[in-house]
């Protein structure tokens, strides 16, 4: 269990400030998440979370570009397109999904990136089942989280993937993306078509404030699919708390962020 505790006489002008970067981020708990895990570590950096309208990104890093304590920058929605536009330098994985969910500054000043969303769910996912290889899944959500998962089960030898949106043409976008690198292994999928996938994913923000529809009905998903919701606002939203009630394993959004968040920290932090 990670302490969300700091010690306020460990906090001074040396330590280092990481953001977590979005819109409407008062439900994170990722700055206590994270500024724990610094301090488990040796790590004498907090975190705390920065309130950013879309369209406002490039304002704020340029801001932010002039802290000489700055650890990183954690990206989530809506910011993750726009982040990757402002990098000089990203993985591969990052250049592929052209989505970044950290950043930092390199030595020159310009901004690096990677993209983890992917890699915590799969490592999420391997806890509670090991049957990637030859299954399918569904996901719902064709943005920058739903792109960058979509890659990731690829990679670990899921064969096949659907993908819905209620952007049709986002949808085809990714599967065109995807199906380079992946032939004949991504296609778009329906929204009423539930039955059939071994893994059904919610990768939209539905489901980050109390009262949000349920993204797809789970009593049309198969008996033994496992039910994945990228949301992390709440420990268990609505669509987890149904999942769990008719039966079905779930990975969560909160599970999925834990997942990554040494990898987040070892890049922002070395």
């Amino acid at each position: 269990m990670v302490s969300s505790v700091i010690s306020r006489e460990k906090i001074s002008g040396a330590t280092k400030v990481a953001f977590i970067v979005g819109q409407g981020v008062g439900g994170l708990r990722s700055p206590a998440l994270f500024s724990g895990i610094f301090q488990e570590h040796g790590k004498n950096a907090v975190m705390l979370a920065a309130d950013v309208e879309m369209g406002d990104l490039r304002r704020f890093l340029d801001g932010a570009a002039v802290v000489r304590n700055l650890a990183g920058l954690i990206i989530t929605m809506p910011h993750k397109l726009e982040a990757y536009a402002a990098c000089a330098d990203v993985s591969e994985r990052a250049r592929l999904l052209e989505a970044v969910n950290v950043m930092r500054r390199s030595d020159d000043g310009r901004w690096a990136g990677d993209n983890f969303d992917g890699v915590g769910f799969v490592e999420a996912l391997r806890t509670k089942s090991s049957e990637l290889d030859g299954s399918s899944a569904l996901i719902f959500g064709a943005g920058g989280v739903g792109t960058a998962i979509s890659h990731e089960l690829l990679c670990a030898g899921i064969g096949f993937v659907a993908v819905v949106d209620s952007d049709g043409a986002k949808s085809r976008r990714l599967a065109a993306k995807l199906s380079g690198v992946f032939p004949h292994r991504i296609g778009v999928g329906a929204a009423e078509k539930l039955a059939g996938f071994r893994y059904v994913v919610n990768a939209t923000p539905l489901g980050m404030h109390q009262g949000d529809p349920v993204p797809f009905d789970v009593s049309a998903v198969d008996k033994d699919a496992v039910v994945g919701d990228v949301v992390t606002t709440l420990e268990c939203t609505s669509l987890v708390q149904t999942a769990r009630q008719l039966g079905h394993a779930t990975i969560t959004g909160v599970e999925m962020r834990n997942a990554q968040a040494l990898l987040h920290m070892d890049f922002m932090l070395g």
